[in-house]
Order: C-alpha cells, then sequence, then structure tokens
C-alpha cells in the first residue's frame, strides 16, 4: 500500500536542513524501488524548503514509520509536524505524469463530521476530478493503516496539483466539492517539488 508522509519542519531549521540533506538524500537513495513521489515542500515563492512529502509503498503503516525513525532530518529533529497515512492514489488515472508548471499539496484530514458530505457530495467530487484530472499529479483518499480501507475508513484526501501558481491552485481547491461542502477539518498547503524517484 502507498503511505503518503506529510512532515513540516520545526521553526528555524534552514542551516540544519542543508547540513543534512546529502545524508538525507543517501538515505533515500536505498529505497528507490519504493517511491512513488518524494521531494521538499516550498514557501510559496519557492524561495525556502519548508518541510517534505514522501509517498511510498509499504506493506503497513508500522513498516513505513520504522523507516521514517531512520532517516536523518527526523533523527536530527528538522521536522516539527509528522502524519503518516495510507494513501489509495486514484488520480490522475493513467499513472503519475510530467509537471508542466508547479505543484501544490493539499493535505486534508477530515473533520468530526465528514461522513455526511462525504456521502452526499461523493460523486460531484468525482466529477470535479474527472473535469480537472489535466491538472492532478496525484490524488486520493487517505487512511489510517493497510488493514482498514473501505469507504467509511477514510479520514481525508491528499491532492497535488499543477498549475502556475498558488492562487490558481488554491482556486482549484476552493471549487473542489469535498472542500467547500465541510468535509475536511484540518488542511494544509505548501508547494511541493518532486525529485523522486530518479529518472
Amino acid at each position: 500500500m502507498l503511505f503518503v508522509y506529510f512532515m513540516l519542519d520545526a521553526p528555524g531549521m534552514a542551516a540544519k536542513r542543508a547540513e543534512i540533506r546529502p545524508a538525507h538524500q543517501q538515505y533515500l537513495g536505498g529505497e528507490t524501488d519504493r517511491f512513488f513521489a518524494a521531494g521538499p515542500l516550498w514557501s510559496d515563492d519557492f524561495s525556502a524548503m519548508t518541510g517534505s512529502i514522501f509517498i511510498m509503498d509499504w506493506p503497513n503503516r508500522q513498516a513505513a514509520a520504522n523507516w521514517l525513525r531512520d532517516e536523518p532530518f527526523t533523527k536530527n529533529g528538522v521536522y516539527g509536524m509528522t502524519h503518516i497515512k495510507g494513501l489509495a492514489n486514484k488520480w490522475p488515472k493513467d499513472g503519475r505524469p510530467a509537471v508542466k508548471d508547479k505543484l501544490f499539496a493539499y493535505f486534508n484530514l477530515n473533520s468530526d463530521t465528514a461522513a455526511g458530505p462525504r456521502k452526499a457530495f461523493r460523486q460531484a467530487h468525482l466529477d470535479y476530478l474527472a473535469a480537472t484530472a489535466d491538472h492532478l499529479f496525484a490524488a486520493g483518499p487517505m487512511f489510517e493503516d493497510s488493514d482498514a480501507t473501505e469507504m467509511e475508513d477514510r479520514i481525508g484526501s491528499l491532492y497535488i496539483v499543477d498549475y502556475p501558481n498558488r492562487a490558481a491552485a488554491d482556486g482549484w481547491f476552493a471549487a473542489e466539492p469535498f472542500n467547500k461542502n465541510g468535509v475536511y477539518g484540518d488542511k494544509w498547503t505548501q508547494a511541493y517539488e518532486n525529485l523522486w524517484p530518479k529518472d
């Protein structure tokens, strides 16, 4: 199963991130075959790295967490916030596309009242993704682990979209039916650069 790691740096970590980055990249190179995507999160103007997204294939969340435990940014306190969630990557339908413009990641966890609107607006959500598929780099529901992946187990969604700028990407997210109808509670948005797997 794919697992998405969404991690934001602790404050004041720019120098430490730069110092440790070669070791971090070497560590990632040891699991090249597991990557669907991975790379840094950025400030909106792409001037400063602010975190990381990894999307990797693991049998379960424990295996995913074990790998992250020894990752150099983790071991050296670079990350201030870490989420690991199972991911069913559903879009685009024909696999990971080439990047046309810039990538923006929307990591969303369900609100406490998500079940009703998630069911009510599911078809509108699917229609919207189909209509905007040319802008999707990755999109799908998230789960706590690989042993609970039924419809009722969905705990949020990941969208990585391809647009010229943050304003255009935010316009896409504002119109997304789950978002505008209250499915999501906690939401994070970051510019993203995909660097793995290496071509």
